[in-house]
């Protein structure tokens, strides 16, 4: 079984946390994650029983790929926001300890 948590965090090191968030409170986002975990899963089982063609795994894993696209593209569409959001909520806790 394949640790999809640890895949993505090393995928995307430097937006683990905002790909936490993310997964946590945008559906869209979350499906995207949803569908490259099953399609990861299909991959890691499937090869290991030799139960797909070679071709069909290679269609799994241009999938993959696609969604790691389509995640990172999500992930710096909102890295502006994200890091924005994060800031004044920085400044609040700031003034909050003041």
């Amino acid at each position: 079984m394949i640790n999809i948590k640890g895949h993505l965090s090393e995928l995307f090191p430097e937006s683990w946390q905002q790909l936490n968030d993310l997964r946590a409170t945008d559906e869209d986002f979350r499906i995207i994650c949803d569908d490259y975990e099953a399609c990861m899963q299909l991959i890691n089982t499937t090869t290991q029983a030799n139960a797909l063609s070679s071709e069909l795994v290679k269609e799994y894993k241009e999938l993959c790929s696609s969604l790691e696209s389509e995640m990172a593209y999500y992930l710096k569409a909102s890295s502006t926001k994200y890091s924005n959001t994060h800031q004044k909520l920085s400044k609040n806790e700031d003034l909050k300890n003041v």
